[in-house]
């Protein structure tokens, strides 16, 4: 530590690297970006344990258990698969906001006051009230996310690597480099995984339904 403020302090061009517009770029980036993931890991960090401890109170310990697993184990899931999927995430958001929104409000005109009368609350209300009333558009948004993420180019050509790609990304370099038939194969296999997911979520809400 030391010997990195002793470099910083002595490097030759120490003055004209301050006004560097490219360091106060990036340093308006970390600054923006740090607080914002650190007030986004408390939040799901709390919630998380929030729904934990409601299970743990309605004596289901193991799904409680499972739900902290799950939480721990995004150490074992390299950064970049993360990064790409929270892109990926958030480019399907609006979609999901416009199927669920409608469904979501009419659940609370028609159901919050019977609700309120009766103490229904948290995971108890969301198995009695609003999964039943939200499961078919819950799927839907689910199959048109996914499909979408399947499908994006945009996140993991900023963050992808020769070691990290996706089919997309594969599809590209394929046609960039006039690989045709390469290219057609992994265009079908694009098209049938695409389908295959959105035909296996859609049928599983027409099986339950």
């Amino acid at each position: 530590l030391f010997n990195i403020v002793f470099q910083g302090l002595s490097a030759t061009q120490l003055f004209g690297y301050w006004q560097n517009p490219q360091l106060w770029k990036a340093f308006a980036y970390s600054l923006t970006m740090a607080p914002t993931a650190g007030i986004l890991s408390v939040l799901f960090g709390f919630f998380l344990l929030l729904l934990s401890r409601q299970l743990q109170w309605l004596y289901r310990p193991k799904l409680a258990h499972l739900i902290l697993t799950g939480g721990m184990m995004i150490l074992a899931i390299p950064t970049i698969v993360l990064v790409v999927s929270v892109c990926n995430a958030l480019a399907g958001l609006p979609f999901v906001i416009k199927i669920l929104n409608t469904p979501m409000n009419q659940s609370m005109q028609y159901y919050e006051k019977l609700c309120l009368s009766l103490n229904i609350t948290g995971w108890q209300r969301f198995c009695l009230i609003e999964y039943p009333l939200l499961k078919a558009p819950l799927k839907y948004a689910l199959a048109l996310a996914t499909t979408l993420s399947l499908g994006d180019f945009t996140a993991i050509a900023l963050f992808g690597s020769p070691d990290f790609t996706s089919l997309p990304h594969l599809l590209y370099q394929q046609i960039g480099q006039y690989r045709s038939q390469e290219a057609a194969v992994t265009a079908l296999i694009l098209l049938g995984l695409c389908l295959v997911l959105f035909m296996f979520i859609e049928g599983q809400k027409e099986q339950h339904d």
